[in-house]
């Protein structure tokens, strides 16, 4: 069997749980649990062995991108945070992309939305 951190492995694993080539720990969950749902021998029951064998797929897809993940280091400093919190607040965000742009820049209807 193939190294759980090969580029191989890891990349069929993301295929498996129908994962783009970036993805959020909190976006893999949720394709797991999707996945998980569906193809559980106990809720699948039209094609027993397919989803017994789907759901052993998913199950080591899943392991395999968790055991990636649980090495990746996340980084705390300052400018790190901020570079991700920046995105939080979509009307700030829409200002420093658009300004008052006359067509996109509509930064009443942006900062409205953005208090609600």
């Amino acid at each position: 069997m193939e190294e759980r951190h090969s580029f191989e492995k890891i990349k069929w694993a993301r295929k498996a749980l129908g994962l783009q080539e970036k993805a959020s720990v909190g976006l893999i969950k949720e394709k797991y649990r999707t996945l998980a749902k569906k193809w559980h021998p106990d809720k699948c029951r039209k094609k027993p062995e397919e989803c017994k064998k789907r759901m052993q797929e998913i199950n080591e897809a899943f392991a395999t991108i968790a055991a990636y993940c649980e090495n990746f280091e996340i980084s705390f400093e300052k400018e790190a945070i901020e570079k991700h919190d920046a995105f939080a607040d979509y009307g700030e965000w829409w200002l420093k992309q658009f300004g008052k742009d006359p067509i996109w820049g509509n930064s009443n209807r942006i900062k409205k939305e953005a208090k609600k």
